[in-house]
């Protein structure tokens, strides 16, 4: 399980959260690398307290897109499935496979043949609900982090 380790950044007079530890922001934290932010003196995360970037949340479904067909899980569920779709489902959901909210869903692969092709995220799916933060296949969460550090390197 790779669930989103989370860091707190102040940029200006705003406080944000990120996936990138400060060690890995050499200059200026990328907007890409940014979660979203903590409003006011808030010290715990609430659908009242977060507001979600939706520019992280595009990176995070192209990461998706670029890496999950070389994801050994997906991989292997593919093969399994031989055809049709394969949902992409937020680990963190504490529901039955069956019963998953559309907020812990994060998309979906075309199967063909077992191979996984094109992608469709999901606009339902949220960067945060009462269950945490997005807890990510382990292959995608570490293709996350290492496009993050390209562009936090980048600068």
């Amino acid at each position: 399980m790779a669930e989103l380790e989370l860091h707190v950044f102040t940029v200006g007079n705003r406080r944000v959260l990120s996936v990138l530890p400060p060690q890995d922001v050499p200059g200026r934290l990328p907007p890409e690398a940014v979660v979203g932010e903590l409003l006011g003196d808030a010290e715990d995360v609430s659908a009242d307290t977060f507001v979600p970037n939706q520019t992280f949340h595009a990176l995070l479904h192209w990461v998706v897109l670029k890496h999950g067909p070389g994801s050994p899980a997906l991989q292997a569920a593919a093969l399994r499935a031989r055809t049709g779709h394969l949902v992409v489902i937020d680990r963190r959901t504490r529901a039955a496979p069956e019963q998953v909210p559309p907020q812990d869903v994060l998309g979906s692969f075309v199967v063909e043949d077992g191979i996984l092709t094109g992608y469709a995220l999901n606009p339902e799916h949220q960067l945060w609900t009462p269950d945490g933060f997005p807890d990510l296949d382990d292959h995608v969460h570490a293709r996350l982090l290492m496009e993050l550090r390209g562009l936090a390197a980048a600068g």
